[in-house]
């Protein structure tokens, strides 16, 4: 329950949205909070009425959300701004940039033709939200369930704190003809994302994504901007001859051609991690075992690189078993420890996501414009940045070094916590203040009897 905003979130909200105004008032602290604070499947009547004191109608928030004038992406890149302007967050060593694909699901849901009710009747899908790209090939309506593609850029600092990029929608190509825009794939966003990107002067950048986005493309930026990158290799990426081009033999058939014996053992814990500082975990991890050998090899179209082969032991009981991966990286200098060390780390994106999915109502969207749902994933962005803005204060005020490790290890659950509490503290100073006039009691009084009490 929020009576009212703490004056810290308030401002902050505030002062990266002052150029946003709906009518004569300003919704963002009270929408973001309600993205934070409330649980559960998330609607629009619980956005406009979680603020109790200044509460609103769900109409008023569904046409806020299709308003072209809300520009939540422009508020994003304010927040985003805030966190280069800390001088006690350390940018000056290495940053870990992560790129992958998440997806809204929509199901595809029969209904009766209208006029044909009766049992055996036809039956036709429901309208579902626009620019969809088909998600399943399998499912029980055939042609499987749609889907919101979004790609997303996760970058984490020596520290841990943990800064999402700019979100960016991908288009089908029938929606970027029927609305006039340009048809990018999604290895061109992510092209496009690491080509806009502002790095500090000093800062060394290592970009993690899976076996999808290994391409030229991302090759060729990576090489201009002076960017590590580690990619598993794709299945039907080759070997080049001499001259650089295609020679026939894949990449990962190798395998079949080393020797067990090739293969050197490495163990990875917490206590031997060099990249530990960038996994938010407790500090238990269990120990996992690889097998691996590095080769610098030369692949078509790419050129001179290092591929690492490696097997990562599985242990179910009595049975062992394998799994392998070979890691390309442009990046010659690098271990084959500190590869796969490194390319553990893109996990990290796979649990941001179940946390904006999770906690943060990242799928609870169910509109027909789709840029209506660009704007709510962009208040999801708003409300993860203003908890890692929130750890980030905290962590210059703190002074024992227990309690920042604590804060440094939070997850998001945790991290909304820490918000509720800084909340209900608010509302305890609130009643205090109301219950000393007549006015203020009446008009508190008028506002609990409009809640619903009993479900």
């Amino acid at each position: 329950m929020i009576l009212t905003i703490p004056k810290f979130y308030r401002d902050v909200l505030l002062t990266i949205s002052s150029f946003l105004k709906y009518g004569t008032d300003n919704y963002l602290p009270r929408l973001v909070l309600s993205f934070i604070l409330l649980s559960g499947r998330l609607s629009l009547r619980q956005l406009g009425q979680q603020p109790l004191i200044e509460s609103r109608h769900k109409s008023n928030v569904d046409r806020l959300f299709n308003n072209s004038e809300f520009n939540t992406k422009k508020v994003f890149l304010q927040l985003f701004q805030l966190f280069f302007h800390q001088q006690e967050l350390p940018f000056a060593r290495r940053w870990i940039i992560i790129f992958d694909t998440t997806a809204k699901k929509t199901k595809r849901r029969w209904h009766r033709r209208r006029g044909n009710g009766k049992r055996g009747g036809k039956r036709r899908l429901r309208r579902r939200v626009s620019n969809c790209v088909q998600y399943k090939k399998r499912g029980k309506t055939g042609t499987g369930s749609q889907a919101n593609l979004w790609v997303m850029g996760l970058l984490i600092t020596d520290r841990g704190i943990r800064i999402p990029l700019p979100r960016k929608s991908y288009y089908t190509k029938e929606y970027a003809r029927k609305h006039g825009l340009k048809y990018r794939s999604q290895i061109d966003i992510v092209v496009e994302m690491l080509t806009h990107l502002n790095v500090p002067k000093g800062v060394r950048v290592i970009l993690l994504a899976d076996s999808f986005f290994e391409s030229k493309k991302m090759d060729t930026i990576c090489q201009r901007r002076n960017f590590t990158y580690i990619t598993p290799v794709d299945s039907h990426r080759c070997l080049g001859n001499k001259t650089g081009k295609n020679n026939g033999q894949r990449v990962v058939s190798l395998f079949d051609e080393l020797p067990p014996r090739a293969f050197t053992k490495i163990t990875l814990n917490h206590s031997n991690e060099q990249f530990a500082s960038f996994r938010r975990d407790s500090g238990h991890r269990r120990k996992v075992i690889y097998y691996a050998y590095k080769k610098a090899l030369s692949i078509a179209n790419l050129g001179q690189r290092s591929v690492v082969f490696s097997k990562k032991l599985k242990i179910e009981g009595r049975k062992r078993s394998y799994s392998n991966k070979a890691l390309l990286t442009n990046n010659t200098q690098l271990t084959a420890p500190q590869i796969i060390e490194l390319y553990e780390l893109r996990w990290e994106i796979e649990l941001f996501f179940k946390e904006l999915k999770s906690y943060l109502h990242f799928a609870d969207y169910n509109f027909e414009d789709f840029k209506a749902a660009e704007r709510w994933v962009d208040l999801v962005l708003i409300a993860f940045l203003l908890l890692e803005y929130v750890r980030l204060q905290k962590l210059i005020l703190l002074k024992s070094s227990k309690k920042k490790n604590l804060l440094l290890q939070a997850r998001t659950p945790q991290m909304i916590e820490v918000v509720r509490a800084d909340v209900n503290l608010e509302n305890l100073n609130y009643l205090k203040t109301a219950l000393k006039t007549n006015y203020r009691r009446q008009f508190l009084v008028n506002t609990f009897s409009k809640l619903k009490l009993v479900a």
